[in-house]
C-alpha cells in the first residue's frame, strides 16, 4: 500500500513538472498591478504632546495608502517585481497660544522574487522574497 502511494506521488510531480515544461514561456511579459487600502499610525497623545500650558493637539493617524508595481513574468513560475508604496501620512495639529503641525510622511521602494505554483487553471499560490 505504502508504494501504491509512493508511486501515486512521484507521478503527480513528474506530471506536474512535464505540465510546467509544456507551458514554460507563454506567460512570459510584462505586467503592471495596484493596491489601494487604508493605513493607520501608531500614535500616542503624548507623541507630539506639548507641555505649554493653553495649547492642545489633535491627531489624524490614519490615510490612504497605495502601491504601484511592475514586473516581468519569466515564465509561469518565476517573476521580479519593482514596486513603490505610499503609506500615506499622520498628521498632529496645536492650537491654542500657537498653532503648528507635525507630520509623518511614509513610503517605501522595493525589489522582489515572486515565486508562483499553479494549482488551478484560475488560482496560483505565489509568494515573495525581496527587498
Amino acid at each position: 500500500m505504502k508504494t501504491k502511494i509512493a508511486a501515486a506521488v512521484a507521478l503527480a510531480c513528474l506530471s506536474s513538472v512535464a505540465f510546467a515544461q509544456s507551458k514554460q514561456g507563454t506567460d512570459a511579459g510584462w505586467y503592471v498591478g495596484g493596491h489601494l487600502g487604508q493605513s493607520r499610525s501608531d500614535m500616542n497623545s503624548t507623541d507630539f504632546n506639548s507641555a505649554v500650558v493653553g495649547v492642545s493637539t489633535s491627531k489624524d493617524d490614519s490615510d490612504t495608502a497605495w502601491k504601484l508595481l511592475l514586473g516581468y513574468n519569466f515564465d509561469q513560475n518565476w517573476a521580479l517585481e519593482g514596486f513603490y508604496t505610499n503609506m500615506g501620512e499622520a498628521k498632529a495639529k496645536y492650537s491654542g497660544l500657537w498653532i503648528g503641525e507635525a507630520k509623518l510622511t511614509n513610503d517605501a521602494w522595493g525589489l522582489a522574487v515572486k515565486g508562483t505554483m499553479p494549482v488551478h487553471p484560475q488560482w496560483d499560490i505565489y509568494g515573495r522574497l525581496g527587498w
